[in-house]
């Protein structure tokens, strides 16, 4: 265990590497008192080292925005839902636990199924004995004392699902690659180019893709065309000069009718 530090930083850490041995890490950003973690990287799975080598993480930098996929995302037994989708996953898809004010609903054909401020891990019970339309929408704000990129995001997922179904349930994501700076910045008045990349159904099954830009936290928004050259997507942006930081919404649906829909504002800053 290290001592506090710093942020943003380049820490250095010395592991010993016996035969089948395997380490894993947590990462803590502790807030001003230095009495609590106000974002947290929980244990990852564990990964052996070779003895000589050296290996690079980055973490808590964005673009900060839901994940799914592997152990995430949301499964069906019957009439129970149970739904584990980490909301601020940072730019290199580790899970994030950020201090926020959370709203979280479940519907289904419009009738409420959960409502309450909690996250998106949470079990959904008695859900309807036919076919019905779920919608999953959660919003978030973080205080600028814990972070200044993703200062808010709304995010909502829309699927078909019968009591029938069993096992996996169809949700997408689309995340934003952006180079940026330790402190999560990019520069103004220049052309970017952004990676994107889609998880769940629609990674591989998409029908459509619009992605959004504002410079101005979302007062007003721009189309970004997305551009696909060898199956990967990006956006080239050209960042106003005057412009602090940049905001992107974006909606997918996949070729079966699922939806996903994320607003980020303050995705990244410029400077």
């Amino acid at each position: 265990m290290s001592d506090p530090f710093p942020l943003p930083t380049t820490a250095k850490i010395y592991v010993t590497t016996p035969k089948g041995f395997k380490w894993t890490a947590n990462l803590g950003q502790r807030n001003t008192s230095g009495d609590d973690d106000d974002v947290f990287y929980g244990t990852e799975r564990a990964r052996s080292y070779q003895a000589g080598r050296t290996y690079a993480a980055t973490y808590n930098v964005g673009v900060f925005s839901p994940i799914t996929g592997g152990p995430y995302g949301a499964q069906r037994d019957g009439d129970t839902l149970d739904l584990c989708v980490p909301d601020l996953a940072d730019g290199s898809g580790h899970p994030a636990f950020s201090t926020a004010k959370r709203h979280t609903t479940v519907t289904a054909d419009g009738s409420t199924l959960l409502d309450n401020d909690g996250d998106l891990c949470q079990t959904v019970e008695k859900l309807p004995s036919v076919p019905a339309r779920y919608t999953i929408r959660t919003n978030l704000t973080r205080p600028p004392g814990v972070a200044t990129t993703t200062s808010r995001l709304t995010a909502a997922w829309t699927f078909t699902s019968s009591p029938s179904d069993s096992g996996s349930l169809p949700l997408s994501t689309v995340r934003f690659h952006p180079k940026l700076t330790p402190t999560g910045t990019a520069p103004a008045g220049r052309r970017t180019t952004i990676p994107l990349s889609l998880q769940g159904p629609a990674a591989t099954h998409l029908k459509s893709l619009t992605v959004k830009v504002s410079y101005d936290a979302g007062k007003t928004w721009s189309p970004a065309p997305v551009t696909t050259t060898h199956g990967k997507r990006t956006l080239t942006l050209t960042h106003p000069e005057n412009a602090r930081s940049v905001s992107l919404k974006s909606t997918l649906t996949d070729t079966t009718g699922n939806t996903y829909a994320v607003t980020i504002l303050k995705a990244y800053l410029l400077t």
